[in-house]
């Protein structure tokens, strides 16, 4: 089983991967973005954060781990 984040995961490219990457049902995928995911389904996926925030996205990466 693998375990992907994808930051920026909302946009074009991102949500492109991330439909790709959960196809395949042995990954984990999570997004992290400042935008609500435009595809419905990926909206479990999605994790609203801000990267500039450092503690809460070193807390989320450990706890994702």
């Amino acid at each position: 089983m693998s375990k992907i984040i994808v930051t920026g995961g909302s946009g074009f490219i991102g949500s492109n991967l991330i439909s790709k990457l959960i196809e395949n049902t042995i990954n984990i995928v999570l997004n992290i973005d400042i935008a609500e995911p435009k595809i419905e389904i990926q909206k479990t996926n999605w994790l609203n954060l801000d990267i500039r925030n450092k503690d809460e996205l070193k807390m989320t990466l450990e706890q994702f781990n």
